[in-house]
């Protein structure tokens, strides 16, 4: 049986995932707004849960169950592309619109 071990983001991964800089991904670690694993010398790596329960909190609607988003995935083929590509951004579109485009794109993928 093999065993599949979660996927570890980096801090400019879970930057491009939330649709937020590498900077405010650090800023939010810090202020304890969002979960990670320290692995190295101060180097920290985060979960799909830890962006996950964040999106959760922040967004107005119900929060996303983990759980939920764990069996869905597992009950279908992995994304041929990473979260990040999920959504091209348009020309002129600040950050705060791309965020919620990619969380919106997200969200479609988890109910399907």
């Amino acid at each position: 049986m093999a065993h599949h071990l979660p996927r570890l983001y980096t801090e400019q991964e879970a930057a491009e995932y939330l649709g937020v800089s590498a900077r405010t991904v650090a800023r939010l670690r810090t202020a304890g707004k969002i979960g990670s694993i320290e692995v190295a010398d101060r180097r920290h790596r985060y979960l799909e849960e830890h962006l996950l329960a964040y999106l959760g909190r922040q967004a107005r609607g119900p929060a996303i169950d983990v759980q939920a988003v764990r069996a869905a995935r597992a009950k279908r083929k992995p994304p041929a592309s990473s979260p990040s590509s999920a959504v091209v951004p348009k020309e002129g579109e600040t950050r705060e619109l791309q965020g919620r485009a990619l969380y919106k794109a997200m969200r479609r993928r988890l109910v399907q």
